[in-house]
């Protein structure tokens, strides 16, 4: 089994597991289908590496486990999962671009939505109503708070070189 080292910036299977709520064959199957491929991974990576899920990896985990536990089919996920993993989607590597702070779903499709299209959806004259909504923000902030304290100094959504703490090194008596 591969040794997995302490990384700042970085978190393991496990760590996303934990953090997201997601369960480890799930993390598994979201990764072979595209849906939560990890940042700090070769496309070639062999099997028996350790792979490193970013910041911004936490946040989709756990949007897809906000919107799984509502019932929305993960199907309908994939392409607003591979929208949140994108850099562009990042304005200034923390937040979103264009002022896209909701995810917003009917039960069949998943959007995203800034506050003016909110409000205009929520209080416009037609009938549409959301099932679900996610503010990113808050899921942000429910991460932050789910991570250790020495990785929450480097957190960033911008996919930054991994880096990893300094081994310590066992005393001799």
């Amino acid at each position: 089994m591969p040794k997995v080292k302490d990384a700042l910036n970085g978190f393991s299977a496990a760590e996303v597991h934990s953090i997201s709520g997601l369960s480890m064959p799930m993390i598994d199957y979201l990764k072979r289908h595209g849906f939560l491929q990890p940042a700090y991974c070769c496309a070639d990576n062999p099997r028996g590496r350790v792979r490193y899920y970013s910041y911004r990896d936490l946040l989709v985990a756990r949007m897809l486990q906000c919107f799984r536990d509502t019932g929305v089919q993960l199907t309908r996920l994939k392409s607003t999962a591979q929208r949140l993993s994108n850099d562009g989607f990042w304005a200034d590597g923390d937040s979103p671009a264009d002022g896209l702070n909701w995810v917003v779903s009917d039960g069949s499709s998943v959007g995203f939505r800034n506050r003016e299209q909110l409000n205009e959806h929520l209080l416009g004259s037609g009938q549409q109503a959301f099932a679900f909504v996610l503010n990113v923000d808050e899921l942000l902030r429910d991460i932050r708070s789910r991570i250790p304290r020495e990785k929450q100094a480097l957190f960033s959504m911008a996919v930054r070189e991994l880096q990893f703490a300094a081994p310590s090194r066992a005393k001799v008596a």
